[in-house]
């Protein structure tokens, strides 16, 4: 009898050691998927980023033209292209400014309108920046909750006073519909309100953040765009901004949102966080440890 029951004992065990590594191989795949969606979210940006920055090269010539009355029709054809020709999937161009090395502003077009001093810093933040190269700042008005930010190239050597910035800005599409992988958030009309319940499967919630934890972008009903991430407090404790991590973010105290499955990828350039996020539904041994962090 004594070994019937020790039998059956090993019996369970093994089952038991199985069925958790069945679990956690499981959940592995899990997040290898969401973190691939992830990457693939920072690559569209990114590419959406260069693609600015190649409309921008090709109107240069006009841009960087002594006329202003030619320098200011080539920033309103360039808005135009951005904003009617091109779609970007997770932003759309509202405003050009045409600047010198010195932060003048020789040129504009659309919103937002420029204000006293904004220049100059814009200019400092850009002062390394190699001729038909581009960077992403934050927006100039950061208290607005649909600004994405600013795309921002250079035409000419930076040595050279004729050097001219090109300053793009960006709006979020921001949305409260789940983010549907494969769909254009820009297109998506939101003053319908939720349109019926989403797959589970299928939707998400996405977050793009600054370093600063602002969302800059934020897909998903419970996303607050222009306000500090809840995410942010675990991000800042990552160390490696090069490579993307999934990781699971618990609630703390006085939280009320439930665990949450949370893959992290950097966009350059410089890296933004691409975060997507879901409620986590099922309770596993899940894998907390990471090693990333992104800024922007």
């Amino acid at each position: 009898m004594l070994y019937v029951t020790l039998g059956l004992l090993l019996i369970f065990a093994s089952v038991a050691v199985v069925g958790l590594k069945s679990i956690q191989q499981a959940t592995a795949l899990v997040y290898q998927e969401r973190l691939t969606r992830a990457n693939t979210i920072a690559s569209i940006l990114t590419g959406d980023f260069r693609h600015v920055a190649g409309d921008v090269r090709d109107e240069g010539s006009d841009l960087s033209s002594l006329g202003p009355v030619q320098r200011t029709q080539a920033a309103n054809r360039l808005l135009d292209h951005l904003a009617q020709t091109d779609t970007f999937s997770f932003f759309s161009a509202t405003g050009i400014w045409v600047m010198g090395t010195d932060g003048r502003l020789f040129a504009a077009a659309g919103t937002p309108l420029s204000e006293p001093g904004v220049g100059a810093g814009l200019a400092a933040q850009s002062a390394s920046l190699a001729d038909a190269s581009f960077q992403l700042l934050p927006p100039v008005e950061p208290g607005d909750p649909n600004a994405f930010g600013i795309i921002v190239t250079r035409l000419g050597s930076p040595a050279s006073p004729d050097s001219l910035l090109v300053i793009v800005h960006a709006e979020a599409a921001n949305t409260r519909h789940a983010y549907l992988p494969g769909a254009n958030a820009s297109a998506v009309d939101d003053t319908a309100g939720l349109l019926g319940q989403p797959d589970p499967v299928a939707a998400y919630h996405l977050e793009v953040l600054g370093l600063d934890g602002r969302v800059a972008l934020g897909i998903g009903a419970d996303e607050h765009p222009g306000a500090l991430s809840y995410h942010f407090p675990v991000i800042q404790q990552l160390a490696d901004p090069r490579q993307g991590v999934s990781l699971l973010h618990q609630p703390s105290a006085g939280n009320s949102f439930e665990p949450i499955s949370c893959p992290l990828s950097p966009c350059p350039p410089p890296p933004t966080i691409s975060c997507w996020s879901r409620p986590w539904t099922w309770r596993s041994p899940c894998p907390t440890r990471s090693n990333s962090g992104w800024s922007y």
